[in-house]
């Protein structure tokens, strides 16, 4: 079986269709890499990963934030079928996804949008919530979320995800049943979590789940994977694997994380 290690290209800027030829191009080789047997043979090249029943998540997904925002309409023009965003990206990096979405004409079921739902207050993300907090600080995750897919312009999202942990694992765990109640209403076809470490994980768990975390999306590169506050570290990758969770790396070249991948030659 694969190790499950799915490629989330967000946050990372996509100024130009080249840029976007050169991230389709990389997720074909890492695609292939994947597909080598022990004969070192390539089979059929996967372009999707099964996270839940029935849902399967293409392994490369392009997203963007307001202050790198992306283009899109040229990763759908060029084959891309993944979009990852979130609440927290701002009103008009939602909006653009949606605009990009309606004007390419792609039936629904053939995309997949992710999107994400903070938990605040969070430790280490004050700046974040306190902006959240004047807008939403009353409101339940499950109506964080359905003002997210209003923005982006869908009935159903394919992914919703608890951007971060809280302060509290209580505040976290309250939270994170708000978004199984999302995903038992029909509103998304699978739900997870955003830069959960090993330890938050089994806690989550301990607590009783109706819906376990289809996905755990961290930041993870090759320069970048010791980290263990925020899951990008292999004792977290494990630990997906262990309970099923596929483990979605965001900036896989670097990107926002200030680690140039394919710039640093060591």
């Amino acid at each position: 079986q694969v190790c499950k290690i799915s490629l989330a290209f967000r946050k990372s800027p996509f100024p130009s269709p080249a840029m976007v030829r050169l991230f389709v191009a990389s997720a074909v080789l890492i695609s292939a890499m994947l597909a080598c047997s022990a004969t070192n043979t390539v089979t059929d090249v996967p372009t999707t990963v099964e996270i839940a029943p029935g849902v399967n998540m293409p392994y490369v997904n392009l997203g963007g934030v307001h202050s790198h925002p992306s283009n899109y309409t040229a990763w759908l023009e060029l084959g891309g079928t993944g979009l990852d965003s979130a609440l927290m990206y701002g009103d008009d990096v939602q909006l653009a996804v949606g605009d990009a979405i309606e004007a390419s004409k792609i039936p629904r079921d053939k995309l997949f949008v992710t999107s994400k739902v903070p938990c605040c207050p969070a430790s280490g993300i004050s700046n974040w919530c306190d902006w959240y907090d004047a807008e939403y600080k009353e409101l339940s995750a499950f109506t964080r979320a359905k003002i997210d897919a209003r923005l982006l312009g869908i009935e159903v999202v394919d992914l919703m995800l608890l951007h971060w942990p809280c302060t509290t694992m209580e505040q976290t765990i309250a939270t994170y049943r708000s978004l199984e109640e999302f995903a038992l209403a029909g509103k998304a076809r699978a739900i997870g979590v955003s830069n959960f470490n090993a330890t938050v994980i089994d806690a989550l768990y301990a607590a009783g789940l109706r819906v376990p975390p289809a996905v755990n999306q961290c930041g993870f590169s090759v320069g970048n994977h010791n980290t263990s506050k925020r899951g990008r570290d292999f004792e977290t990758l494990s630990k997906c694997k262990e309970r099923g969770i596929t483990y979605s790396a965001f900036s896989p070249l670097g990107g926002l994380s200030g680690v140039d991948v394919l710039g640093n030659t060591v």
